[in-house]
């Protein structure tokens, strides 16, 4: 189920940082008294890096805690066969 979204999402979020990236940039002038080149490129490639490491690390996360939880469940469904196995 995971696998999927992440073709969802990180197509959009590398549209998001079509606005992101000059908002961030406009803050960083005003902030860091830089010149308005040097903050667009500093956060353009922050942002970068960011989004192509951050989202599929996510996007493992959430399928490794779906695995875990699964193997979980199946584990607490074969203590509850067993269980009633040793009622009977």
């Amino acid at each position: 189920m995971a696998f999927p979204t992440f073709f969802l999402i990180w197509p959009l979020a590398w549209l998001l940082l079509l606005v992101i990236v000059p908002v961030e940039a406009l803050i960083a002038v005003r902030l860091l008294k830089t010149g308005q080149n040097k903050s667009l490129v500093m956060v353009a490639i922050a942002n970068l890096v960011s989004t192509t490491v951050s989202i599929p690390v996510a996007w493992l996360m959430v399928g490794a805690s779906s695995l875990l939880l699964k193997l979980v469940l199946r584990f607490q469904n074969n203590i509850q066969q067993i269980m009633q196995v040793a009622a009977c």
